[in-house]
């Protein structure tokens, strides 16, 4: 479960990011069949009913796949608005209510067939140093003189891969990189447990 805390307007704005590019490639990549009701249209659907809290915020619960989509797609309109920078990851983490991570799997699936491997190895769990160059949108030290031309080129490879993919910014000079925050995907909130009426009770009578 993905859960999103949401203003009336930055709701809004994903829900038409959901209309407008819900169903791109970048949005449902890695998904495979995707559900009728994970799907852009539905979980359009979903959001834009969704009850306004107490507090004046939305607090939607969708599933992963949902959430998935929901954020891809969010960030897919942002990109086109000419925004989206992974430098302003906070931004959104804060905007939309949530907490993120690497998407590893998701960045390899995006490049496959352009050359480069974005991870370190099979397990996904660690950027290679190409990618890392272009993640941190080219803060990283100098590479050591023994080793800095092949450095380098890795680097340069590993931008022109990700421009390519639509994970980076493209026009930018090779050494002054830009990310995307497709980088990123949210993270999964374990839902709380739902007790039956009975072990309610029970519960009630403990605490009694």
């Amino acid at each position: 479960m993905i859960v999103f805390t949401m203003t009336d307007t930055t709701k809004a704005a994903m829900v038409a990011a959901l209309a407008a590019h819900g169903t791109d490639r970048l949005a449902v990549l890695g998904l495979g069949r995707v559900q009728r009701e994970d799907s852009a249209l539905a979980t359009g659907a979903v959001m834009a009913a969704w009850p306004m809290d107490q507090d004046g915020l939305h607090r939607v619960h969708v599933s992963d796949d949902a959430g998935y989509i929901a954020w891809r797609a969010f960030i897919i309109a942002e990109i086109a608005a000419g925004r989206g920078l992974r430098e302003k990851l906070d931004g959104y983490r804060e905007a939309l209510g949530i907490e993120t991570r690497p998407a590893y799997d998701y960045v390899c699936l995006a490049t496959k067939g352009l050359g480069i491997r974005p991870c370190k190895d099979a397990d996904h769990d660690e950027w290679s140093t190409g990618t890392t160059y272009v993640v941190l949108s080219g803060a990283m030290a100098e590479p050591r003189k023994r080793w800095a031309k092949s450095a380098w080129h890795q680097r340069a490879k590993a931008h022109e891969a990700l421009v390519e993919a639509g994970l980076a910014v493209p026009g930018r000079n090779t050494w002054y990189p830009q990310a995307y925050c497709l980088f990123d995907e949210p993270k999964r909130v374990v839902p709380a447990p739902t007790l039956s009426p009975a072990e309610d009770d029970a519960l009630s009578s403990l605490a009694a």
